[in-house]
């Protein structure tokens, strides 16, 4: 018996239930709609990002749900996703059509290997700068950038190498 191998078209044919649909390495991953504390590290990252492209016009913030396509079997939804200007080609009526600049990941219980391991490393393999993994339960960021991983933790200031003079506090991400 041969195993079903989902393509990017598949998509279309679900229903818009709230639940995320990646095809990673052609398997369909399905994960349920996500909590009020994952959704507010999303809207305090983004709100931090956009003010500072606003001053800064350097590219554009993007978040979920929205088809990151690195290939036709290839497929993920990221929370949190930077296009630098230099990329923009890569924006289209489709969705995201191969590497942004920056990912980010909020970690959720269900999620956490496939997010820390597998989306990381497909991130990577298709050259995306930056992979953030960003820990609600622990209240810590798991950041990789240019080959070198870090882990922030209360207190200290995260920046990404392709956004060049953003920074947050850590803590600034999980207030409520």
């Amino acid at each position: 018996m041969t195993a079903v191998r989902f393509v990017h078209a598949d998509l279309e044919h679900f229903p818009d239930d709230g639940k995320t649909r990646e095809i990673i390495h052609g398997d369909l991953i399905v994960s349920p709609a996500p909590t009020p504390e994952h959704q507010r590290i999303v809207r305090n990252l983004s709100f931090a990002l956009e003010f500072f492209l606003r001053q800064n016009p350097l590219g554009e913030v993007l978040f979920a749900p929205l088809d990151m396509i690195f290939d036709d079997d290839e497929c993920i939804q990221p929370d949190v996703i930077f296009v630098s200007n230099a990329r923009a080609g890569i924006v289209t009526k489709r969705g995201l059509e191969g590497a942004p600049d920056w990912v980010v990941e909020v970690i959720s219980p269900s999620t956490r290997k496939r997010d820390l391991q597998v989306k990381r490393k497909l991130c990577q393999s298709f050259g995306v700068d930056v992979y953030w993994a960003v820990d609600a339960e622990l209240q810590e960021v798991h950041a990789w950038d240019g080959g070198t991983y870090t882990v922030y933790r209360e207190g200290e200031r995260l920046s990404a190498s392709s956004l060049p003079g953003f920074t947050v506090e850590l803590d600034e991400l999980f207030r409520r």
